[in-house]
């Protein structure tokens, strides 16, 4: 029985190498055209990370702007009270300097995409 299974797996393993061997050249191929294009695809990267960081930038005040705002509300509508106010504001600017932040690294991450694409050859 033990070697009926094994001829069995073997047989079956042999079909399916049979079936994936064509495939995986075929996947090579495609590894290998995208490493050759890899100059006009990082390029397409860097374009597109240029927008994603400019956008981030743009969109900077208005993040600071609506954690004012929301100050300004939660104090109107009395959500919190006076002595919770320096605590709430803390709150609210260490959200907006996750902004900051992640506006940080993606310019950061944009010149190293640069330096990477300047850098080849």
């Amino acid at each position: 029985m033990q070697k009926l299974m094994h001829f069995y797996v073997s047989v079956i393993d042999w079909h399916l190498l049979q079936i994936l061997h064509p495939m995986l050249h075929g996947v090579f191929i495609m590894i290998g055209l995208i490493f050759s294009s890899m100059n006009s695809l990082l390029g397409i990267g860097i374009v597109l990370m240029a927008v994603g960081v400019l956008f981030q930038i743009v969109t900077l005040p208005v993040e600071f702007n609506a954690s004012s705002r929301a100050m300004n509300q939660i104090v109107e509508f009395g959500i919190i009270r006076n002595e919770e106010e320096p605590h709430a504001k803390k709150v609210l600017s260490a959200a907006a300097m996750t902004y900051v932040a992640a506006t940080a690294v993606a310019v950061l991450e944009l010149l190293r995409l640069i330096l990477i694409f300047t850098n080849r050859d």
